[in-house]
């Protein structure tokens, strides 16, 4: 039983990093298109403070859904 919750622990960590890594990729990407730091449902402007807290939101706070 211990090595069935291990096994699954390291396969939900391991789908975590590959999620934060999708997230860090897509930032950098709209870094590079000039549409970082926008909201991708309003187009508005993500506040600094919130993306110095995560980097790689999509969303204002407004929007978060």
């Amino acid at each position: 039983m211990d090595a069935i919750q291990r096994q699954a622990r390291a396969i939900e960590t391991e789908g975590r990093r590959k999620l934060d890594l999708r997230r860090v990729e897509a930032a950098i990407e709209r870094l590079k298109s000039g549409n970082f730091g926008y909201c991708i449902a309003c187009d508005g402007k993500i506040p600094i403070k919130r993306l110095k807290f995560d980097p790689a939101c999509t969303t204002c706070i407004k929007c978060v859904k």
